[in-house]
């Protein structure tokens, strides 16, 4: 069985790294199932070899059974 592909947008991007925001290693509720008034977010970081052009980036996830990434750097992405 093959793992669907999970599609991410960098958020941010400088001469060294980019970084996304991680939905599944992120927290928003407690472990009684109450919701987080301010969500714990967690972002992964993998390095840009300084080339801040628009482009897609492939990962293999370590999140919580998640498979292979598709990263987005686009015109949204804030340059640093």
């Amino acid at each position: 069985m093959t793992k669907e592909i999970v599609k991410k947008i960098a958020t941010h991007i400088n001469n060294k790294q980019f970084k996304y925001l991680c939905s599944s290693c992120s927290e928003f509720s407690y472990k009684n199932g109450k919701v987080r008034k301010y969500p714990k977010l967690i972002y992964h970081l993998h390095g840009s070899e300084g080339f801040l052009e628009n482009r897609v980036e492939n990962r293999s996830s370590h999140c919580k059974g998640e498979g292979e990434i598709e990263i987005y750097i686009n015109d949204s992405t804030i340059r640093e």
